[in-house]
């Protein structure tokens, strides 16, 4: 569900026209959801699907998207879960504060500035848009639990003596 979904939400961000009767039974609610908030909502697209990198901090993702909504440009983030959690701020800052975009010609592109991030929960029956804080506070968390968790991955191991 999540690549296949990833997939369609870059055509439509790419201006492709969608079919939702191309699409499974199982995947169809999803993509009339997704079609009616997208069309309802006013949200523009920057830029989908795209490699994040922070050479600083040394870590790199894969950004759903760049979005224009209600005057602001964030990052997005979709979910096929029915919430989001805490965690997914993290996620959004670290996508925010990164250096640069990696293009597919092996190019770089300085990363947009944005205002915020949000989760699209898309489920079957509706997609709901939850922004959540993603500033230079939750991105110094970020920073020191990536410490943390590269610490757990090289910590010292007791040997018998």
């Amino acid at each position: 569900l999540g690549s296949t979904f990833h997939d369609l939400a870059e055509q439509i961000s790419l201006g492709t026209p969608v079919n939702p009767d191309v699409f499974s039974a199982d995947l169809r609610p999803y993509v009339v959801s997704f079609l009616n908030w997208y069309e309802k909502s006013g949200v523009t697209y920057e830029a989908s699907e795209f490699a994040v990198f922070n050479r600083q901090f040394n870590y790199a993702g894969t950004c759903d998207a760049i979005v224009n909504y209600q005057g602001r440009q964030i990052v997005l983030d979709y979910k096929s879960s029915p919430e989001t959690y805490e965690e997914h701020s993290l996620q959004l800052a670290a996508y925010r504060f990164g250096e640069f975009i990696g293009l597919g010609d092996g190019t770089e592109e300085p990363m947009p500035t944005t205002e915020g991030g949000a989760i699209l929960i898309v489920q079957p029956d509706k997609c709901r848009l939850m922004e959540w804080d993603c500033g230079q506070e939750v991105f110094d968390s970020f920073l020191a639990l990536r410490t943390v968790w590269s610490w757990r991955d090289r910590r010292p191991k007791a040997k018998e003596i």
